[in-house]
Parts: C-alpha cells; sequence; structure tokens
C-alpha cells in the first residue's frame, strides 16, 4: 500500500459527528438495500431466463418480506453467468450486466 493510500486510509477511518449524523439519516432511509443472489436452473432456456429471474425475485422478496425495488439482485445464468438486476422504480426488473 502506498503512502496516499494509507493515508486516505487512515482519515476515513476516523469518526465526525458529521459522519455519525449522515449514517443515522441513512439508517432512517432504511441503510443498504438488501442482497439477494439467485441462480436459475439449467434446464431454463436462455431466451426466457430474465422472466424466469422475475418470478424468483418475487418469490424470494415474498418470503423475506422485503420490496424488489430496493434490493440488490445478482441472478447466476448457466449460459450467461452473473447478470446484475436492478429495480427500475417498478416491480418489474431489467438487466444492466
Amino acid at each position: 500500500m502506498n503512502e496516499i493510500s494509507k493515508a486516505a486510509s487512515a482519515l476515513g477511518r476516523i469518526s465526525t459527528e458529521k459522519k455519525s449524523a449522515a449514517a443515522r439519516e441513512n439508517g432512517k432511509k432504511g441503510g443498504r438495500p438488501r442482497k439477494i443472489e439467485l441462480t436459475i436452473p439449467r434446464n431454463v432456456q436462455s431466451k426466457h431466463w430474465l422472466n424466469v429471474a422475475r418470478q424468483m425475485v418475487s418469490d424470494e422478496c415474498s418470503k423475506l418480506g422485503i420490496d424488489a425495488t430496493k434490493a440488490d439482485i445478482t441472478v447466476n445464468t448457466p449460459e450467461r453467468g452473473r447478470q446484475y438486476l436492478s429495480p427500475a422504480g417498478d416491480p418489474k426488473l431489467h438487466a444492466v450486466g
């Protein structure tokens, strides 16, 4: 680690009242989004993976009692690898990765 990185790291660890207040405000807004990782079964045709992913996300969020529009979602697909899904302000998800 170079000197600048060490200094930046040390400064970032310093707790201030301003940082504490910002953390409290973020906590009131719900904090960090939940992370959900799902794996699409191999028997799903590649052209249908997004529809299957939407249904799996909906089921998982219902089970966990969270809003799908407030979660960071990663879907592992057999043919496409890892896909990141981002809520677009509605329950329908759009592939972004």
